[in-house]
């Protein structure tokens, strides 16, 4: 059975036929965690641009409980009026697709490609945080921080590697190994990737004091009482 926390079945059907959903939530509108023996915990949420309103519906059992209105998302998000509204979201697809393909391993993505259909929007750090700390991406996905110029593509084959892109600069990685963050405390190293100004390189300025890799360490972040900058801007 259908929990709706937000909004009706019916309603969200009707709206699904006639509005356009936010792209901004796209990482929300169909979220699957496996429970043993119960089909898994089924979390369907999103919210429409055209006449506003939002939906959050859960569902614990099998996914012909929720097949149908999955079904009507994907169809919303095919149409042209998706697809554009996606794309004023994405503002720089040309340049971090420039960016990806200059990787060697990112060039290397074959299943499937990495294009312009390897991105995804997150609403907040909290869900990008939420969809990359998830060992099992193909190579080359992609996840951007909504209403920012924040975005993070898979390099390592398997999972487990991001490159961290801020404007026109891939300026980091992050990983999932041995010391990595992750979590409220990654979302909190987004927000201040987004909030920091920029160096003469294009880097947040703070970037080479708060994580290893510039000189080829392994990521680690350094207590925000120790650097007066680092307090500033991340900042718990």
């Amino acid at each position: 059975m259908i929990q709706e926390l937000a909004g009706t079945v019916q309603a969200t059907l009707a709206r699904l036929a006639t509005n356009t959903l936010d792209p901004r939530d796209e990482k929300m509108f169909c979220d699957h965690a496996w429970v043993p023996g119960t089909g898994g915990v089924w979390e369907l949420q999103g919210r429409f641009l055209d006449a506003g309103g939002a939906f959050h519906f859960r569902h614990v059992g099998d996914y012909a409980g929720v097949e149908h209105l999955v079904a009507a998302i994907v169809t919303n998000t095919g149409t042209p009026a998706y697809q554009a509204a996606w794309r004023t979201f994405v503002p720089l697809l040309d340049e971090w697709l420039r960016i990806g393909r200059r990787n060697p391993w990112i060039a290397e993505a074959w299943d499937p490609p990495f294009n312009d259909r390897s991105f995804a929007l997150c609403r907040s750090p909290e869900h990008m945080a939420r969809a990359v700390d998830r060992d099992n991406w193909p190579l080359g996905t992609a996840f951007v921080l909504a209403d920012t110029d924040v975005c993070m593509i898979q390099q390592r084959d398997g999972g487990g590697e991001f490159l961290m892109i801020r404007g026109s600069q891939a300026f980091d990685s992050w990983t999932t190994g041995p010391g990595a963050i992750h979590g409220a405390q990654l979302a909190t190293y987004l927000r201040a990737v987004v909030d920091a100004p920029l160096d003469n390189d294009g880097h947040p300025s703070w970037y080479d004091r708060v994580r290893g890799c510039a000189s080829g360490g392994e990521p680690a972040v350094v207590p925000a009482e120790t650097d007066p900058d680092v307090a500033r801007w991340i900042a718990s």
